[in-house]
Formats: structure tokens, sequence, C-alpha cells
């Protein structure tokens, strides 16, 4: 499936990469309701999709097309990923969360759907706490409050990585941003439980049969928010939506509607 326009957007520092994917009614209709890189009237009907670390836009494209009839679906490149520059600013979760809340802002958005993979569920769920005014549904995926989330050997791995990358982390840009993205997940975020009872949309949390987050950890996520669902995908590790997308767009579309 093509995207109905790919585009950058000056966001402070950076200039962030997206893509905007529709079909049917809303495909034909786009020219009118799309002009100058935004929607002329505020849209009520967008899917804002946020992948995970070190990932960019394309692990959505065996989802995007399942949520394209009824809604226009925004795919982002998160700052220091895929085509969205790194920026002078410290890579922090808050950060980006704030980067997405302008970003809808200058697209003219309304309310909105928000789908977070991992890291990006990470985003997702900090957005949801600091703007609950401005989604209608939530979907996390693999998502986690703070680095405790993460099973054992798991953490172990990323660690081990980050040692090397902090030792190399001046050697160019390439490098640098390596140890960004590593030290997101080393020592980031920094989620309360009991912020999560802002989040007041209705909230899907998603973990995969043989996901990296503990079972607990996700299980605390979806108690502590007041209007949410929890459900385990089957023949699935940690990234849902790559690895048994026809299930997981079911489980979704079903949320949605």
């Amino acid at each position: 499936m093509n995207p109905l326009i790919s585009q950058t957007i000056k966001i402070d520092d950076i200039q962030m990469y997206l893509e905007i994917y529709a079909k049917n009614d809303l495909e034909h209709n786009f020219n009118a309701a799309f002009a100058d890189g935004k929607f002329i009237n505020k849209c009520d009907n967008a899917v804002v999709m946020l992948h995970g670390n070190g990932e960019d836009h394309s692990i959505f494209y065996n989802n995007v097309e399942a949520f394209s009839s009824a809604n226009y679906c925004v795919l982002v490149d998160s700052r220091a990923h895929g085509k969205t520059t790194v920026g002078n600013e410290e890579l922090t979760i808050d950060l980006m969360a704030e980067d997405i809340s302008k970003l809808c802002d200058l697209l003219n958005i309304g309310k909105f759907k928000l789908i977070g993979f991992s890291d990006g569920g990470n985003v997702a769920l900090t957005y949801a706490i600091r703007h609950p005014e401005r989604l209608s549904h939530l979907v996390v995926a693999g998502a986690n409050l703070n680095p405790t989330g993460l099973k054992v050997m798991t953490k172990l791995s990323i660690f081990s990585k980050y040692l090397l990358a902090k030792f190399s982390k001046n050697k160019n840009d390439e490098a640098k941003r390596n140890f960004m993205l590593l030290n997101l997940m080393v020592n980031h975020p920094h989620i309360s439980p009991r912020l999560l009872k802002n989040i007041v949309c209705k909230t899907l949390v998603l973990e995969g049969k043989k996901d990296v987050i503990k079972p607990s950890h996700t299980k605390l996520i979806s108690d502590s928010i007041p209007s949410s669902t929890q459900i385990t995908v089957p023949q699935s590790g940690h990234n849902v939506f790559c690895d048994n997308p026809d299930c997981t767009n079911k489980i979704i579309l079903e949320f949605l509607s």
C-alpha cells in the first residue's frame, strides 16, 4: 500500500518524517481534505502509529491497510529514528511524547487514536498521561514503565551493547546515535503507575505470548489504567505487529470499533 503523502515537518530542533495512508472514500477525498502540509479542517478520524526503538515507520506495513478504511493512518519516524533527524536535545521518552503533541497540532489533528509499540508504547503512555483529552483510543504493545519491566536476559543483552556503545559513542554520528538509542532502553522510561489513572480513554494493552516484557509488568500497566483491556497475542514474541499481524490487526480493529 502506497502513502497518500510523505513529508517532513520541522518540530523544534528536528525534521520529523511521516507518511499518511487511507483508502476508499478517504483516499478519494484526500486532496480536498489536506493542503499545505496539514488537514484543512480539524481531523477527528486519525490513527497515529509509533514504532519501537531502533526501528522506523515501516514496521507497520503489515497493519496500516487494516486500519485505513475508516481512518487516516499517520506513520511517524520518531526523533533520531529512520528519516527523522537526531536534534540537539537529550533523547528521552518525555521529549518524544512532546514531539508527537506538536506534530498533531501542526497537522491539525483533533481527537485521535494512538497506537504505540515498545518504546513507541512508552511514548504513547506518556502522551496519554499528559494529554488525556486528545485521545479517543489508546493501544500499547510491549510497553514498559521503567527498565525493570524487561526480562533479565533481555536486559543483560541490551546492557552489554550499551557498554560497548558508550566507549565508541564519539567515533562518528552513527555511533553517537546508536548510544542514544541504547541509553533510552537502559535508563528510560520513568513512568509512575499512579499517573496512569490520568488516562481516561479506552485502552488496549497487548503483549506477545513470548514477549521480552515481564507479564507481571504488562499486567501492572493494564490494571493501573481505568478503562483498560489486556490481551495476549498468540504465536508472537515482542513485536506483535510483525510476528502475527493478522491476529493483531483483528484484535485492534475490534477494539477500535
